[in-house]
């Protein structure tokens, strides 16, 4: 059985890496594959309605040389132009923190990595703070909590300092009161996650674990952050991952209802968005970031679906793009 397993993994890793193929105990079956789409929305409730009508992605893997995955977008304004930072994994490597860029939020120029480490890289949320820009990736094979600060924005990053003495899985940090957040899993015993709450006074250094934390415990649907809260209508939201059936099975929206020094309470989760049952975002979806804008909202996730067979790419998603290309 171990050499079965064996000749699986070689052929899916080396003869079939480049084809919507894998080897399975079934035989050839298609390969899932992680894309990303960004689209702008009136409002938080269009999100739903508009990501059921997208018929592909904006970005896929074939977009990349060698990827095979790519997830957890983040969006920065720099009013001039739009960024995008999201993971990507190649074949036999550890995640990395890629970039693109756009005027408009619609066609997207790829400009290749910005951030790579001997560990495990993804979840690159972007904060501004004191005339600078911040970078907290997940660095949980590093053993801690990482910061990075941009040394030319949006190319070149440099490590700016240990957060947190322990790791934790998708690392989210927000202002709210004047505060900095910080909410993470913490996956050291994997039988009972654990969501942990920091609170800092400060975006680099100070941070203290909160007294109700950790404010989540060993229930799958909620312990794990989706992309950054958001306000909407006064209201200030999470987002967590649903994985209480599968992974990537639906991103929940929870009300946050107090936030302070010495208190937390949430209110009742809500369904956000869930996979299409078709099309890219057909077999899952985990993470959803919302950018605020003057008239909308700029909205990016990531989805799975099967591989594309040569005759089904669009113009937004066929060839393989060299550096710099733009994609529609």
């Amino acid at each position: 059985m171990a050499g079965r397993d064996a000749l699986r993994t070689l052929m899916n890793e080396r003869l079939l890496a480049r084809t919507p193929l894998r080897v399975t105990a079934r035989g050839l079956d298609r390969r899932p594959q992680w894309s990303l789409s960004v689209f702008r929305v009136s409002g938080i409730d269009a999100i739903p309605r508009r990501a059921a009508e997208l018929g592909s992605p904006t970005l896929t893997v074939g977009a990349i040389p060698g990827a095979r995955l790519l997830a957890d977008p983040f969006l920065f304004d720099a009013k001039e132009v739009l960024h995008l930072f999201f993971e990507v994994q190649r074949f036999r490597e550890r995640g990395r923190i890629h970039h693109a860029e756009s005027n408009d939020g619609v066609r997207w120029t790829i400009t290749g990595d910005v951030l790579a480490e001997p560990f495990h890289l993804s979840y690159p949320q972007i904060v501004e703070s004191r005339g600078h820009c911040w970078m907290l990736p997940e660095t949980q094979g590093a053993g801690h909590v990482r910061l990075y600060r941009a040394a030319d924005f949006p190319s070149r990053w440099e490590f700016a300092g240990e957060l947190w003495p322990r790791p934790l899985a998708d690392a989210t940090v927000f202002r709210h009161a004047g505060l900095w957040w910080l909410l993470g899993t913490d996956k050291v015993d994997p039988s009972v996650q654990r969501l942990r709450l920091l609170v800092s006074d400060q975006l680099g250094r100070g941070w203290q674990e909160h007294p109700s934390s950790p404010v989540v415990t060993g229930n799958p649907r909620l312990v794990r952050s989706a992309g950054r809260p958001f306000v909407d209508r006064g209201k200030l939201w999470r987002l967590a991952q649903d994985g209480s059936q599968r992974y990537g099975g639906a991103v929940l929206r929870i009300p946050l209802i107090e936030l302070t020094p010495s208190t937390y309470l949430e209110g009742t989760p809500e369904p956000l968005l869930k996979p299409s049952g078709q099309g890219w975002m057909s077999l899952g979806m985990h993470h959803l970031d919302i950018l605020k804008r003057e008239d909308d909202y700029l909205v990016a996730l990531d989805g799975e679906g099967p591989a594309r067979w040569p005759w089904e790419s669009t113009h937004r998603t066929s060839g393989r793009p060299r550096r710099g290309s733009r994609l529609r």
